[in-house]
């Protein structure tokens, strides 16, 4: 359950809409994997099988520039009061804290009011069938024994017999196992976890990453006002 604690009313400026894509769409809402949209209605939520369901979030407020934040900063949003807020980064810190105020020898980079921000809270909850279901699964949690439960290794071997059918791994299970651990995630994510690509884009990529791979892109993006200022 995604629940919305702001005051403002949606927006096509804002945006900031959630997305999911649905199996029981009809063949004319599944047309180019167009997904369905809720708009983030104050003191409403959305709630889905996250488990099932491919979701996500519209870009909010997609015209604005973000802060420029580098990877690794401690960076904490603060209420100063007033309804006022700010963004502040340690640049000597790696490591920031969502609960404790920013050091002294930090920056500010970005100023807010309350209204600029798009507030949520994300509620996850397992649902059963009836009484019974939930009384089998909490045993299972007790029990020594772990019976019912599946092991790391039954789990990586239910994935390797799928990609071992789509000759993506050796069909051999002591193979699988000897597999380096990040290789083979990682082949389980690349093959499982595909979001549909956007049909309303330019480019249907990140290319704001194409700097670290590719340099010499940088001052081409720059050039054509592309990625902000955090490029």
């Amino acid at each position: 359950v995604v629940g919305y604690l702001h005051r403002w009313e949606p927006s096509e400026e804002r945006k900031g809409r959630f997305v999911y894509w649905n199996k029981k769409q009809t063949e004319e809402e599944n047309e180019g994997n167009t997904p369905l949209e809720v708009h983030p209605i104050p003191l409403a939520g959305s709630a889905v099988d996250g488990s099932k369901t491919i979701h996500t979030a519209r870009v909010y407020w997609p015209r604005r520039d973000p802060p420029p934040i580098r990877k690794g900063e401690g960076a904490v949003l603060t209420y100063r009061g007033d309804d006022r807020w700010s963004i502040d980064v340690d640049r000597s810190s790696k490591e920031g804290s969502a609960i404790d105020p920013p050091p002294s020898s930090s920056i500010t980079v970005a100023n807010y009011t309350t209204d600029d921000l798009r507030i949520s809270i994300v509620y996850r909850a397992r649902c059963f069938t009836d009484e019974g279901e939930a009384a089998k699964f909490r045993a299972q949690l007790t029990d020594e024994k772990q019976e019912g439960i599946m092991t790391l290794e039954q789990i990586l071997l239910t994935f390797g017999s799928d990609l071992a059918r789509r000759g993506l791994v050796p069909n051999d299970p002591d193979q699988i196992l000897s597999m380096d651990r990040l290789e083979l995630a990682i082949l389980i994510l690349d093959t499982y976890v595909q979001y549909p690509v956007s049909r309303s884009v330019w480019m249907p990529f990140n290319y704001c990453m194409a700097p670290r791979l590719y340099p010499w892109t940088r001052p081409v993006l720059k050039m054509l006002g592309l990625c902000g200022s955090g490029l």
